[in-house]
């Protein structure tokens, strides 16, 4: 059985400051689901995931985030990195870059085998 996992973003300074991110439209492999921040209902075999996101800002596809796993809390923490010379496009949502996050996440989980061990890795947009 894997263990639940709580997926976190956060900004430089930690600010939380976050919304909700509605992802349970999405399709996803057997091995991952979502699950809402407050619910209660855990399933066995699942992974939590939870965006928080505040969606008030809009970034390009230059963001970088940092994943870090913590060895004594089920959290993957998301840092996002803010480019000097971030220019807004009003098209990129965070809703889209965090659907493009399950992705990476999916892949990363599979690749470094997440559940099992320490890691940390950088991804850049």
């Amino acid at each position: 059985m894997k263990n639940i996992l709580t997926i976190i973003i956060k900004d430089e300074l930690n600010n939380e400051k976050y919304k909700n991110l509605n992802v349970s439209h999405f399709e996803y492999k057997e091995h991952s689901k979502a699950i809402y921040k407050n619910s209660n209902v855990y399933e066995k075999n699942i992974a939590e995931l939870i965006f928080l996101v505040d969606t008030g800002k809009w970034f390009d596809e230059t963001i970088r985030f940092e994943m870090c796993m913590c060895s004594n809390k089920n959290v993957l923490e998301i840092k996002k990195g803010y480019n000097e010379n971030c220019t807004e496009y009003p098209h990129r949502e965070y809703r889209n870059i965090a659907l493009d996050m399950i992705f990476e996440i999916e892949n990363f989980q599979n690749k470094n085998k997440l559940y099992k061990n320490e890691g940390c890795v950088n991804y850049e947009y």
